[in-house]
């Protein structure tokens, strides 16, 4: 009898729970650029590139029509970034006593303008280079 891995019901049958999940209608691309309302789904503390602390957080637009978008922020805690930091805890209401807890992050609202930044690909197998767009999160406030 072959080994079970963790979701397969058996050596073909992968079990998936999609009920309630829109199939993608082949949207995509950046979030549009502007002011979104957004809600923080998680939050967690993890190192930088760099191995400097860290707050990583996943943010969620609630309205408008790229509701049910992510977007990804990250805020670095030392030295001149910490400003970035600040901006966005009290945007959220959450800093407090001189700090925040992260667990009081999760369902924050806020508003976040949305930027987009370019930055250049290469596939290492043909070295064909492609020129990408990412959302940028900044100038957070109050929602």
């Amino acid at each position: 009898m072959a080994s079970q891995t963790v979701g397969l019901d058996n050596d073909d049958f992968v079990s998936a729970d999609l009920d309630g999940v829109n199939a993608w209608d082949g949207a995509g691309g950046p979030v549009p650029k502007g002011d979104h309302v957004v809600e923080v789904t998680s939050a967690e503390r993890k190192p930088s590139k760099a191995g400097n602390p860290m707050l990583a957080v996943e943010l969620t637009i609630v309205e408008g029509p790229a509701a049910d978008r992510k977007l990804y922020a990250y805020y670095v805690e030392t030295g001149n970034a910490r400003k970035r930091l600040k901006a966005f805890l009290e945007a959220a209401k959450r800093y407090t006593n001189g700090g925040y807890s992260l667990s009081s992050l999760k369902g924050a609202r806020l508003i976040v303008n949305v930027d987009h930044e370019e930055y250049e690909k290469v596939n290492v197998e043909t070295m064909e280079k492609t020129i990408s767009i990412s959302n940028r999160v900044s100038r957070e406030r109050a929602a």
